[in-house]
């Protein structure tokens, strides 16, 4: 013959089975809200990163055409000869960095899609660029004068980083 069991040992058991129903089930719950916010948050980091960045490219992108515009002027004022202001111009700008690390650089193409001045391409300077295309078929110089054209803003491409093999993206 079979024991039955107490109503006080029953009673403790559901509670208890219950207690653990009910923590699995609010844990997982906030688990999933905890992930679900994680991921909100990285990506509202990633844009106020891609907005930061933005804004500093675009802030030295201002500057180099100070540069280049006070050169500009000072051969217009007949202060100096057009071609040394197109080199002073070229080398201020050559030298020009952005980036805490320095990695940011400006390059110079001309309207006929020559390239004037890079800094780390120096061999390919005197280059005719309009077919210069990444490795998605992004028709890079092309692409940037749409935009330059267009008002301005940014374009993002395929580029070799400058170790030569390093191809990752590239803002511009």
């Amino acid at each position: 013959m079979k024991k039955k069991l107490s109503l006080k040992f029953t009673l403790v058991f559901l509670s208890i089975i219950f207690s653990i129903v009910i923590s699995v089930a609010v844990g997982s719950v906030g688990i999933h809200y905890i992930n679900k916010t994680s991921k909100l948050a990285y990506t509202d980091y990633e844009g106020a990163m891609d907005y930061g960045y933005k804004i500093e490219i675009k802030s030295q992108v201002q500057a180099a055409i100070s540069v280049i515009k006070k050169e500009y002027d000072r051969f217009k004022a007949g202060e100096i000869s057009e071609a040394q202001a197109k080199y002073n111009a070229k080398e201020t700008v050559r030298a020009m960095r952005y980036r805490d690390d320095a990695t940011g650089y400006f390059w110079i193409d001309d309207k006929d899609y020559i390239l004037v001045m890079h800094p780390i391409l120096v061999k390919n300077e005197g280059a005719n660029r309009f077919n210069l295309t990444d490795s998605n078929g992004v028709k890079i110089i092309q692409e940037i004068f749409k935009v330059c054209s267009s008002g301005g803003g940014f374009n993002q491409f395929m580029f070799t980083k400058s170790d030569g093999v390093t191809v990752a993206p590239k803002l511009a």
